[in-house]
């Protein structure tokens, strides 16, 4: 073989998987890369922090504690990626939105005690930073995880 043909026959390899070029232009990792756009960003905080205001003041809900339940959940699973220290903010949380949940199902009214008044405005501190800082793919992995842990529990029943 001279030596036109083996590089006629060099050409004609596959190029390494991670140099070809994809259908998709590379937009997937472009947009798991990309955070919230601010007006993202602001719809998703203050529908937390509206569902957490209506609490406060009994005018809540079902689908502002569900909204707001499932904003800590949700970030909770993000904080397992922070630490020991997320993850205890996030778990006071969490305990907060039970007990609220709990005097729903007693009384037929919501409302907020010390505990929760304590926990909740650092758990939506924490949620609006992970809002900030994580992207939207993350996120939506994060629900994913809420929902597999749900049925999990669910189908241990």
């Amino acid at each position: 073989m001279n030596r036109a043909m083996r590089r006629a026959a060099a050409r004609q390899k596959p190029e390494p998987a991670k140099y070809r070029k994809r259908s998709d232009g590379g937009l997937i990792a472009i947009g798991r890369s990309s955070n919230f756009s601010e007006h993202e960003f602001a719809v998703l905080s203050n529908e937390a922090r509206m569902a957490w205001h209506r609490l406060q003041t009994g005018d809540a809900t079902t689908a502002d504690y569900d909204a707001l339940v499932m904003a800590v959940n949700v970030t909770k699973v993000m904080a397992e990626g922070f630490g020991p220290a997320a993850v205890d903010v996030m778990e006071h949380a969490q305990m907060a939105m039970y007990e609220i949940g709990q005097r729903y199902r007693r009384s037929g009214r919501f409302g907020v005690d010390a505990f929760a008044l304590k926990h909740m405005p650092d758990a939506l501190d924490f949620h609006d930073e992970c809002l900030r800082n994580c992207t939207p793919w993350q996120m939506t992995r994060a629900l994913e995880t809420v929902y597999a842990r749900l049925e999990r529990v669910r189908s241990q029943a």
